[in-house]
């Protein structure tokens, strides 16, 4: 939508959109997956009490309202209004409202309340976290690569008053290593919501199925 549309990554989308559906209706079915009890018996048996109040404070980097301060901030600035904040928030919306639905008709209870190390109240899939910080993350992603590759042209979406962005990355190097960064934050935070105990393996699947599919269509 905003950076233009693509066939290979609409094709992509479209069988990313196929997996999800898959996914939801087995974890409907079966509840939980064989796999799901082994992975999250590996992590939890990596907790420590060196690094449970370190995951306990990031995984709160991943709150719902965390996307909130972030977006509302990008769209306040003039500068970034136009190029980051707007196909941000509207990602994230799009993501929110589609986890939304997925999260009620599926309806997956939690892992068992004993080993959860946060308070959590809605359905377990998809992982809103992941979701949310992968599609944050690769929002952003996108948004530097699209710059970098057009000189600071304005996205396509903007056919009447142009909106081109003054500030992005012009270096290489430099996009590699906000990618890098952009990656290890989504890997942990997805690693976060397994360590505190409010999700199955399945859920992170989920939730970065869904993301991948709304970058997709970005």
């Amino acid at each position: 939508m905003f950076t233009g549309f693509d066939l290979k990554k609409f094709s992509i989308g479209i069988l990313l959109v196929a997996v999800l559906i898959a996914l939801s209706i087995s974890i409907g079915s079966e509840g939980i997956v064989s796999f799901d009890t082994q992975i999250q018996e590996l992590v939890l048996s990596q907790r420590s009490d060196q690094m449970t109040p370190i995951y306990k404070a990031f995984t709160h980097l991943g709150d719902f309202w965390f996307y909130v301060v972030v977006c509302v901030i990008l769209v306040a600035i003039k500068d970034t209004r136009f190029t980051y904040g707007i196909p941000v928030t509207f990602n994230n919306i799009v993501a929110a409202i589609a986890r939304l639905v997925i999260n009620r008709v599926v309806a997956r209870p939690r892992p068992d309340e004993a080993l959860r190390l946060v308070t959590e109240t809605s359905y377990s899939f998809p992982s809103g976290h992941s979701l949310n910080s992968l599609v944050m993350a690769g929002t952003l992603f996108l948004l530097f690569d699209y710059y970098y590759q057009h000189n600071g042209e304005s996205l396509r979406i903007y056919t009447v008053n142009p909106h081109p962005c003054k500030h992005y990355i012009h270096d290489s190097r430099k996009m590699g290593l906000i990618g890098l960064m952009l990656l290890l934050y989504v890997f942990f935070m997805a690693y976060s919501r397994l360590y505190v105990g409010v999700h199955w393996p399945t859920d992170i699947a989920g939730g970065w199925l869904l993301a991948l599919t709304v970058l997709c269509f970005f």
